[in-house]
C-alpha cells in the first residue's frame, strides 16, 4: 500500500528522549500484613512520528554543536509501510539546535537532512533502521533524483515554497515552547531578525 502523508512537524525536547518500560508488579512485604502489589501503566508503543524524531536527535542532531534545546522538523513527502520490516519514509527533515536568551530561541547549529528513512514495525512501535541522504553540492539533484525517484517533483515544490518552510519551522518552534512551558515568543538566526513563532493551534 503507498500512502501519501500531509505535513506534519514534529518536536521534541533534546533531554526527554522517549523511553520505554516494562509493565511489572512491585511488592512491598510487610511482616504481619499482605504484600501491596503496584502496578505501572504498560509503555505505548513507539509512534513513526516519535520514532523519527528520536533518531533525528539521537543520531543526527548528536554531531552538531550542542545546545539547551534540540528541535527536529519533519515534512513527510510519502511513505510506504506495506511491508512493516522495511518501511520507507521520503521527506524533508532538519535538526535545529538553540539557547534561549529571554524570550528568544537563538539558534546555534543545525541543518537539513532530506532523504529516505528506513523503519522497523514491531509491537513496541517504530524504531529507524537506516537513512539515505540527499549529498551536498553538485551532487544534490542527481542524489535527490535518485533517492525520492516518484517522489521527486513533490519534494522540490515543497523545497521551493519558502513561506510554507518558514511556517512550518515557526510551527514546530511554536508546540515545543506551548508542551514544554517556556515563554519564548521568536525564534533567531545568527545575523538576521528575530521571527515571531507561530501560536499552535487548538
Amino acid at each position: 500500500m503507498k500512502t501519501l502523508l500531509k505535513n506534519f512537524s514534529a518536536v521534541m525536547a533534546a533531554v526527554a528522549v522517549i523511553s520505554t518500560t516494562s509493565c511489572r508488579n512491585q511488592a512491598t512485604h510487610t511482616s504481619g500484613h499482605a504484600a501491596d502489589t503496584t502496578m505501572q501503566a504498560p509503555a505505548q508503543p513507539i509512534t513513526m512520528e516519535q520514532a523519527i524524531e528520536r533518531y533525528l536527535i539521537d543520531s543526527i542532531g548528536s554531531h552538531y554543536e550542542k545546545a539547551a534545546l534540540c528541535i527536529p522538523e519533519c515534512h513527510i513527502i510519502a511513505t510506504h509501510d506495506s511491508n512493516p520490516d522495511s518501511i520507507k519514509v521520503w521527506g524533508d527533515f532538519w535538526v535545529m539546535n538553540y539557547n534561549v536568551a529571554g524570550d528568544t530561541l537563538k539558534t546555534t547549529s543545525g541543518g537539513n537532512h532530506s532523504g529516505m528513512l528506513l523503519l522497523h514495525k514491531s509491537d513496541a512501535g517504530y524504531e529507524v533502521t537506516g537513512m539515505q541522504q540527499v549529498a551536498d553540492g553538485s551532487n544534490y539533484d542527481p542524489s535527490a533524483k535518485r533517492i525520492f525517484g516518484e517522489y521527486y517533483d513533490q519534494y522540490r515544490a515543497w523545497v521551493a515554497d519558502e513561506n510554507g518552510r518558514k511556517q512550518a519551522r515557526s510551527a514546530a518552534i511554536a508546540r515545543y515552547v506551548s508542551q514544554n512551558g517556556l515563554n519564548g515568543t521568536c525564534y533567531q538566526d545568527f545575523g538576521w531578525p528575530a521571527v515571531p513563532i507561530t501560536p499552535p493551534a487548538r
